[in-house]
């Protein structure tokens, strides 16, 4: 069974809850146990030890926060043949997907030999929240599809 990293960065709780709710969908799937992560803990060292890396944050002012940014140049060093990488962010408004897009970028810049898991964006209701009706769904839909 491989190995599954969810590290993320939640500043109202948001993204902490559709992190935990993709993992439910894996370990709901087959079993697969995710380790959960917040960004404050995050050893990008440690993150190329996992098969399957998923990153994930609010769409802060367009873009990731500082925070995942950090954590995606270091990752981009480690060696990360075979590897499978997806990103997620929590949104308002229009912006499905910015934050995602940015952070897949972000790595496509300096990291290689990865294999890309397509993005998630999962809408709120505002800055704080709460997730919008549904959406829950769509994260445990991901992580069953992921495991």
């Amino acid at each position: 069974m491989p190995k599954i990293v969810i590290a993320y960065e939640s500043i109202y709780g948001n993204t902490k809850q559709v992190a935990e709710t993709i993992a439910e969908g894996m370990k709901e799937k087959n079993g697969t146990i995710a380790a959960l992560i917040h960004a404050r803990d995050v050893d990008a060292k440690m993150l190329a030890d996992y098969d399957v890396i998923l990153i994930g944050g609010p769409n802060h002012m367009g873009g990731p926060t500082g925070p995942i940014k950090k954590i995606i140049k270091q990752l981009a060093k480690q060696n990360l043949n075979g590897k499978k990488i997806g990103f997620f962010d929590t949104y308002q408004g229009d912006q499905f997907e910015k934050a995602a897009k940015k952070m897949e970028a972000l790595l496509s810049k300096k990291g290689q030999g990865y294999q890309l898991i397509p993005a998630l964006s999962i809408k709120v209701g505002g800055m704080k929240g709460p997730i919008v009706d549904g959406e829950l769904k769509n994260c445990r839909q991901y992580g069953a599809g992921i495991a």
